[in-house]
């Protein structure tokens, strides 16, 4: 399916594409409307995916791509999405949330997000690889146990940072250390008790700083 118009398309029932283009104007979920296992990607300019008005389960999506072109979003308003796996340069603008999770049968698998998070709900990481190549600043961010956190550069975490045990972060710096930066929020541990945290580092010499 390719939007291309300027307007505003409705999707209010559950359908089943295999790839869903927004190329200008906005495509928009309502209700119980979903795209199924779809490949779902924001091309050009001020393309635009809405779920605001969806409602029941969190929606998911299988595969995000794009979002690099001026204008290019995502709209959560109060709603949460399951984002499986994909690479997304656009902004994600509400009060709800991303999560990069999983779904039955498939799990695992990264997300790589290239611009600052502007919802204003949590960033969770559930499942799988989260993978942050730019600085860039991401709100508040739960990492959830056995998953893997991997950013590049510094990384502003402008709320607290919520770590489950058992939990890696992969540093991927070649010129400069990657950070992550807390300018007014804390680290805090689920339960209260001691986190196994996993700290690597590729490509560069010095330590991982988390400020």
């Amino acid at each position: 399916m390719i939007n291309s118009g300027v307007g505003n398309l409705v999707l209010t029932a559950v359908n089943n594409f295999y790839k869903v283009k927004c190329w200008q104007g906005t495509l928009s979920l309502s209700g119980s409307g979903r795209i199924g296992e779809a490949a779902l990607s924001l091309d050009y300019a001020n393309a635009v995916f809405d779920i605001s008005a969806t409602t029941g389960d969190d929606v998911v999506i299988y595969t995000l791509t794009g979002g690099s072109g001026s204008g290019n979003r995502f709209v959560l308003g109060s709603r949460r999405v399951n984002i499986i796996g994909g690479d997304f340069s656009g902004a994600f603008t509400g009060t709800g949330g991303v999560t990069k999770g999983s779904v039955t049968g498939i799990s695992g698998g990264s997300l790589i997000l290239r611009s600052n998070y502007e919802a204003s709900g949590d960033l969770i990481l559930e499942d799988g690889l989260l993978e942050i190549p730019v600085n860039v600043h991401l709100g508040t961010f739960r990492q959830k146990a056995n998953t893997t956190f991997s950013p590049t550069g510094s990384t502003f975490i402008d709320g607290n940072y919520y770590i489950d045990g058992n939990c890696k972060i992969q540093t991927k710096s070649t010129s400069t250390p990657a950070r992550i930066l807390l300018p007014t929020g804390s680290v805090v541990v689920a339960g209260g008790a001691k986190a196994n945290i996993d700290v690597t580092s590729e490509g560069f010499t010095e330590d991982y700083i988390l400020i």
